[in-house]
């Protein structure tokens, strides 16, 4: 008789184990994503503007291979738009940014 009752009691404590786990896994999964989505929002806060300025003209055709500097020109920005000067290995730029809109790019000599 006692070892039936030791043999229930260990898949017992087993199974209690188990639910155990399962509860603190969606806790464990979800802290693991948040810890990964602050790790990236980092990353892009380390980023340099001149990067940033640059792989967005790209996608509009302007070469900038190698951003070099990237300035605001505070006396042309809006409050709906901002000005850069992006300087790029062999050409220089002024950026015009306006949310949900594409960029307006002059080549400056």
């Amino acid at each position: 008789m006692s070892f039936a009752r030791t043999r229930n009691t260990t898949r017992a404590s087993h199974a209690t184990r188990k639910r155990v786990v399962l509860r603190r896994l969606p806790a464990d999964v979800t802290a693991a994503i948040a810890i990964s989505c602050l790790s990236a929002l980092a990353g892009l806060a380390e980023e340099a503007p001149a990067d940033t300025i640059a792989a967005h003209i790209r996608t509009q055709g302007y070469t900038c291979s190698a951003p070099v500097t990237a300035a605001r020109d505070r006396a042309a920005s809006r409050p709906n738009g901002m000005v850069w000067l992006l300087q790029c290995a062999h050409a220089r730029y002024r950026v015009q940014l306006v949310p949900d809109m594409p960029a307006k790019v002059t080549q400056l000599e």
